[in-house]
């Protein structure tokens, strides 16, 4: 978002332990929502400090991978999303993408469900992440083309613009695209609309 000054790139930023200005790298549901995983600040001081307008959310994939009960992702994944809610601030909720593993795999199924269910009950956006890649690149041609070690998105595998060939090919550029035209979305039908 090079139209964003610096201090007002939240992702632009590494910090130490693997973790941005808004993120962590392996953090869960749980964590995110009380903070300290990698020195990172509690959601609420998130919102406090940057107030965004729009939120994205990816996470549960590291609540599979410590075997966290579903419906404890889902409860606190409903504290996130009523947090982000009470900011004024636009949750756009993203399913968990699929898992090579067979037993991940049925977590992220699992996760979904219930994702999903709160998506519907508080009338926010979603992106499909585990629709897209399973769609983009069937047969299980996602395990090794958006996936890089069964869970990591693959990138800078896709070498050029968001064509259908590259999306099916790169899990990031796949996701990146998928987030700015939600975004594109949410500029006409909200943002432009409330002017």
């Amino acid at each position: 978002m090079s139209w964003l000054p610096r201090e007002h790139q939240y992702g632009a930023v590494d910090r130490p332990n693997g973790r941005s200005e808004t993120a962590a790298s392996g953090v869960r549901t749980d964590e995110y929502l009380r903070g300290g995983k990698g020195g990172l600040p509690p959601l609420k001081a998130i919102l406090a400090k940057y107030k965004p307008q729009v939120a994205f959310i990816l996470l549960g994939a590291n609540d599979a991978s410590a075997d966290r009960k579903p419906e404890d992702a889902a409860k606190d994944m409903g504290a996130i999303l009523d947090a982000i809610l009470a900011n004024g601030t636009i949750p756009v909720l993203q399913t968990v993408a699929p898992r090579s593993d067979a037993r991940a795999l049925e977590f992220s199924r699992k996760y979904n469900e219930l994702f999903l269910a709160l998506a519907r009950e508080r009338k926010i956006p979603i992106i499909d992440l585990y629709g897209e890649f399973v769609t983009r690149a069937p047969n299980g041609a996602w395990k090794t083309a958006l996936l890089s070690d069964g869970v990591h998105f693959t990138h800078g595998v896709a070498g050029g613009p968001p064509t259908e060939e590259n999306l099916a090919k790169c899990g990031y550029l796949l996701r990146c695209w998928l987030c700015v035209q939600k975004l594109k979305g949410i500029k006409k039908d909200v943002t432009d609309k409330a002017r």
